[in-house]
Formats: C-alpha cells, structure tokens, sequence
C-alpha cells in the first residue's frame, strides 16, 4: 500500500486529503492541486512538513517515515533559524576565524558570518541543487559589506571566485572596503568597466560590476566560473527576469507599411518581444543559477527587500535558489501579493499581484528558513550603540507615533503659481475622463472611468512630474533658510532632492557638493571626502540627489575624522514615491560610528500634491513592516486597495481629495 504523504521533486506530495479540504488548506496554506493521467494529488513546501505531518495524524493518514524524520528535526532547525535570523549577538561557539582580516566583527555581524558555514539549502531528494544561500537584509548602515566579505575568507568555507554586483557608484567603494579591512593580498579585486566584455585578468578573484553593465558581461562571468555571487543592494533586480512572448503580427516594409497578399489580405510572421522583468535582473538569475549548480555560496544584500509591494522579494528568492520554500513563484505570488482580476487587451481576464496578503506569515516563513538574516538598528539603540533617529519629530522605532512633517504655508503670490500648476495639471486628467466617458457611454463618476483614470496616471507620469517640479521650486527659499540656520548653529546638513535643477538650486547655495546621477565614482568619493573631512564653515551642506546617493554612502564621519560633530541633520526638500528611498536615504546619517541623535523632516507644502505623496508613501511603509519586520499595524488592509503612486495623484486631480494631514 502506498503512502499518503511522502517527498517528490523537492517537495511533499499529499495524495490523499480524506475530503477534509478545509483543514487541509489551513494546515497547509501554499499546497497547490496537480492532476496527471487520471491522478490527483497537492504539493506543499518541505518547510510545511510539520503541517502535513500533523494533518496526516489527525486522518489516520500514512507518512513516509523520512517525511515524519524531517518534521521533526524542523522543529528545533526553525527555532535556531529563527533566533539567529534577528539576533545581535551570538552564544554558539567562539568567533568566526576569517582569513586576512585585520578589523574586528561586530556581534551582528559575527552572527551572519558564522551562520554562512551552515547556510546550505537543498531540498530532500535533489542533492544536486546544494549550494549555500543567504538573503542579507540587514539595516543600512550595519556593516553588511564587511559581513558579505568575511563571509567569503570564512576559514574552511572560502570561496575562489566571486563576482560582486553593486550599484556602478559603489565600485570604488567595495576596493576601499576590502582594502581597509583586510591584508593585502587577501582579495586579488578587479572592476568590469563598458559594455564590451574583456579579459578577466588570471591573477584576479573578485570581480566588481556595475548594474548597468551586467546584462552585458553576464555571459563571460558565467564562462569565468565563479563559486559565489554577491549582489549589493539586490533590490535592485525587483522586476525579475524578462520573459520571450511570440505572436503573429502584420509583416511590414522598411518604410512601415503593411504588406499584403494578392488577396487583400495582409502578410503574417512570428515575432518575438521580450515581456516584462528587466535585463539586469535576467542577468543576474542566470549568474545566480551558474554558481547554484558548482554549490557555490549566493547572497543577495539588500536594507529594503520590499522598496513597494511583496511581489518585489520573488526575484531574491529565486535569485538565491529557494523559491520552492514556498513551492513555487506561482504560489508565492497567490498567498502573499493580494491577487486579483484586472481586464487586458481584448477584454481578457488576468491576475494582478500588486497587492499585499498574510504578510506575517510571510514574515515567519522567511526568519525560520535559515536563508534569511534581518537586523534592524533598534538592536543597536537597545544596546546603546546607535543613538535614536527621530523623522518628523516621531521616533523611528514607535510605530503607533504620528509623525509631525515640516508644513510650508505659501505666500499669496507663490499659492497662486502653485494653484496653475495644478489647474494645468487638472484640466488634463480631467478631459482625459471625459474622453474615457464619452469612449465607455458613462459617467465620469463611474467606477469603470475613475479605474481608468488611475490606471493613467503612470502613463502620463509627465504631468505629474511638472506638478512636483513647480512644487519643489516653490520651496527652494525656504529649505535654504532652514538649512542655513542649522549651518549658523555649526551642524552640517544633508539636503534629498529629486528633480536635476532642483538638486542644482540647492548645491549652488551652499557651496556646490552634491551626489548626482551624472557623476563619475570618484567625482563622487572625492565630494563625500571634503563632506565628511571638513569643518561646517568650508563645507556645510551635502546635497543628495536621492536616486544616485541613496545607497552605499556614509555622511557622517566628521567626529571620526575630528572636524567637528558628525552630520546628524537631513532635510527631504522633495517628497519620493517609495519607503525604500526614503530609509535608505535617511540612513547615510545613520549608520555605525554614528555618535548623535538624528533629526530628519519632510519638506511639505500645505494642501499640495507634496501631503498626498507623503501619506501614500507611509501606507506603503506599513506594508515593508509587516512584512520584513513583523510591525501588524491597523490600517494595513488599506494597503491592497491602495491605487500606485501618480495614478492615485491623477484620480484626486480629477475627483479631488482632502489632503492627508493623519493616519488613523
């Protein structure tokens, strides 16, 4: 007689459910049916053995003995994963021995390195895909780069070749890295520069490469053989991989025009797009899925897995060779991503995944799987580490607090200019939905039109661009005034901004340091130089262009380097989409070595577009607590229904909105 729960293809297959499908479900949330030739059965993740086990035993159902064996050990696995997955410091064992480093580890990061000896992740029955792999999502400022290294030169676990990917910014920074933190010779590094892919030097064992070039040089880095991957501010590949769609479509001439047969009828061929994902992200799968088949050690680094929505952590999964965790990106997608039915092109029917579901069992799934590591800096402000950040007055770590945003209130003269702005703005959108009323025979106040309005709203990104540019310039004086009397009390100041000529308003104020898209790596280093190693009265302000200086950077080294106290004000003179950028914005100033309270404010204009961007953006942060830190706060069901960014600014232009001025 066969058994009724038992491992197949990495997973467990449960071929009997005693018609209890109800508790079946609840026992096992990520089981998926599969019928073949006349059978049916469901397949759940080897992480629910416990589940299925328990399940079974309550049915009288058979379980294959190794199923049963591994239920068990999981218990004490997922508890060791758990405490290690969030713990500051370590009671097992001595500290790691690294090879050629020559800085001491914190306990944070002693804890990650030591843990990257037993991060090997197979599935029962497919000893073939072993490999060891690791998802870093410790805080910004926690020293992940210097974990990822040690854990690299870890005795007895070293790796011979690694590629790290890292924004093209940062290049330069990983070499100052591995050059302050361990003894010559100890990495051989060499940095991949332009599209066209060169010779890997012999002697070299760490390749640095930009994200921009990746796509370009993934193929010669898979022929180059490496054993491990380390993907610096991984969030990065959130899109995931493109995917080939062919169709047939109309042939047509260089000039464009259709061809057609002799009957009328026009000239078909196959063609073949790319849909979706990104080249980059595409690149660095295929990487990931070379060093997964040598056994090789992956980790993706990253403060922000989640910048918007959980659908954003899949590529990471995937990336890391663990998605079956939770059976498949199908079903990852189904429990956790808020699924619901959108209508596309031809009046079809498809799953949406923007939304947000079971968010703290995605949580606890994550922190007990043993591939994944979160430290938040509450560890080191509990520990007297790290002094607090408080963000519009509300300190950072009280999530019941209601933050108190900067409010400008506009002179007539500027509310006027600020008040065309959105006319021009509104008259847009608006005859938009009148146009998108007259197509459907409605009403503008239909679901169906204000839906499409929305939807709009990204496509027509540039109107609410214009919006935000008019609104950032309204409030140029008074972010100068601001920062120039923290200036005159002997702080140094980090000004965020968005827009290029804003970036450049403000740059021009104080001097011209600035962190901006255009800027070559050591154009960079040298303005966080003369930052971080000169006094207030020669270089007051640092003007953070939040794209281009959002990661990677420390602003605060003024006390390390004795030029006065460290900079511990940060003024967001634009307002961004995503709590992502926000966090990791905040963090240059706050971050180890840190030795002062943080103060940071938003720049708001009163009953403006800058309240609808600064309250939505906060709904999407409930979303990133839930989530990666398991903060449940009352209104995140708000979160599945939220409509994205500018579609929601295009439907208040239209329908009007009172601005947001609490979160209840």
């Amino acid at each position: 007689m066969g058994v009724d729960v038992e491992f197949h293809n990495g997973l467990i297959r449960v071929n009997s459910v005693e018609g209890d499908h109800v508790g079946f479900s609840r026992a096992l949330p990520l089981s998926r049916r599969r019928r073949l030739k006349g059978q049916t059965w469901w397949e759940a993740p080897v992480a629910d053995a416990t589940g299925a086990v328990a399940f079974a035993d309550s049915k009288g159902l058979m379980v294959e003995p190794q199923v049963r064996d591994h239920a068990v050990r999981l218990w004490q696995e997922e508890a060791l994963n758990f405490s290690t997955a969030t713990a500051a410091a370590s009671t097992a064992g001595p500290t790691p021995r690294v090879r050629g480093l020559e800085s001491s580890l914190l306990e944070t990061q002693s804890v990650v390195v030591a843990a990257s000896s037993r991060a090997w992740y197979c599935p029962p029955g497919q000893e073939k895909d072993r490999h060891r792999a690791m998802i870093l999502a410790d805080d910004q400022g926690l020293g992940k780069t210097l974990t990822a290294l040690a854990s690299l030169r870890l005795e007895g676990h070293e790796t011979s070749r690694v590629v790290i990917v890292c924004p093209t910014s940062l290049t330069e920074n990983w070499h100052k890295e591995i050059a302050e933190h361990f003894t010559h010779g100890t990495f051989t590094p060499w940095t991949a520069t332009g599209k066209t892919p060169s010779a890997i030097p012999e002697d070299v064992d760490t390749v640095v490469i930009g994200w921009e070039i990746l796509a370009d040089w993934s193929q010669a880095l898979i022929e180059w053989a490496p054993d491990a991957l380390l993907a610096d501010e991984g969030h990065y590949a959130k899109s995931g991989k493109q995917r080939k769609s062919t169709t047939q479509e109309p042939k047509r001439d260089e000039q464009g025009h259709i061809i057609y047969k002799d009957d009328g009828l026009a000239v078909m061929e196959k063609v073949t797009k790319v849909v979706g994902g990104s080249a980059r992200a595409t690149a660095l799968l295929d990487l990931g899925k070379s060093v997964a088949k040598c056994g090789g050690l992956i980790m993706p680094m990253t403060g922000t897995p989640i910048v918007n929505r959980p659908l954003e952590l899949l590529p990471l999964l995937e990336l890391s060779g663990i998605e079956k965790l939770f059976v498949s990106g199908h079903e990852f997608k189904e429990r956790f991503c808020g699924p619901t039915w959108k209508t596309v092109r031809g009046g079809r029917k498809a799953r949406d995944y923007q939304g947000a579901t079971n968010l703290l069992e995605l949580n606890t799934r994550l922190l007990t799987s043993g591939a994944y590591f979160r430290r938040t800096k509450q560890v080191l402000v509990d520990q007297g580490m790290l002094k607090r950040k408080y963000v519009d007055k509300a300190y950072f770590f009280d999530y019941a607090a209601t933050p108190r945003p900067w409010t400008i209130r506009l002179t007539p003269q500027e509310r006027a200019e600020y008040e065309a702005a959105k006319a021009e703005a509104q008259g847009f959108f608006t005859t938009r939905a009148e146009e998108i009323a007259a197509e459907k025979r409605s009403s503008v106040r239909t679901q169906a039109v204000q839906k499409k309005v929305a939807a709009e709203g990204a496509k027509h990104l540039k109107v609410i661009t214009e919006l935000r540019q008019a609104t950032a310039r309204l409030k140029v004086p008074y972010v100068v005034h601001q920062a120039q009397r923290l200036v005159d009390r002997g702080e140094k100041v980090v000004i965020v901004a968005h827009h290029r000529d804003v970036v450049a308003a403000y740059a021009e104020e104080f001097g011209g340091l600035r962190i901006q898209g255009d800027m070559g790596s050591k154009a960079i280093e040298e303005a966080k130089g003369l930052f971080n190693g000169t006094s207030v009265s020669e270089n007051p302000v640092m003007v953070l262009s939040v794209e281009a200086g959002k990661t990677g950077h420390t602003l605060c080294k003024q006390a390390i380097e004795g030029v006065g106290p460290a900079c511990a004000y940060m003024i967001f003179a634009e307002q961004i989409w995503t709590p992502g950028d926000e966090a990791q914005a905040q963090d240059r100033i706050w971050r180890i070595g840190q030795d002062r309270e943080v103060f940071v404010s938003n720049a708001l204009v009163d009953e403006s577009i800058d309240q609808s961007i600064y309250w939505q953006r906060r709904k999407k942060r409930w979303v990133f607590n839930a989530a990666i830190d398991s903060i449940d706060q009352a209104s995140m069901e708000s979160a599945k229904s939220e409509k994205s960014g500018a579609g929601e600014l295009a439907h208040e232009l239209v329908y009007g909105a009172v601005p947001r001025t609490a979160v209840k």
